[in-house]
């Protein structure tokens, strides 16, 4: 009966890292949000940086806007990840920040959090592991370690 025990503890502290590079993230959210074009994704250890464009039409003439978004990473729960909205370009104002970053269920924004399910992301939708046990930013990743 240890034994059995011994071992059921030993599987629930196994933890599967599972790694998203910048190029996958870039075409998840090219998917995701419509609104951004020419997606570009920075992972640094200390943020991620976000370059995009926004398709804009004023007076029948049609342009794009570049934005620019630094995000840093502040908390992880279960399979939510949270990040401060540090840095937006050309317009950090919250009514721009709402439109671009409140995506229900997956993206939910506010007060200058912006919190991503990952249960919505493909490799995590179907995986055994429940919650996220620690997230890590190196160069050009981001690393999520699972655990059940």
């Amino acid at each position: 009966m240890k034994l059995g025990r011994h071992i059921i503890e030993t599987f629930r502290r196994f933890t599967l890292a599972a790694s998203i590079d910048e190029y996958d993230l870039a075409s998840v959210l090219t998917k995701e949000i419509p609104e951004l074009t020419d997606i570009c994704i920075t992972i640094r250890p200390t943020h991620l940086h976000l370059q995009a464009a926004v398709p804009l039409t004023r007076y029948g003439l049609e342009r794009d806007l570049p934005v620019e978004l630094t995000l840093q990473l502040r908390a992880v729960d279960k399979r939510t990840i949270t990040f401060e909205v540090f840095d937006v370009c050309p317009h950090d104002t919250e009514s721009f920040n709402e439109t671009y970053l409140i995506r229900p269920p997956y993206l939910r924004y506010a007060n200058r959090l912006l919190t991503v399910d990952l249960s919505f992301y493909f490799p995590f939708r179907h995986a055994r592991y429940r919650s996220i046990r620690h997230i890590k930013l190196e160069e050009g990743l981001l690393l999520a370690y699972l655990s059940h």
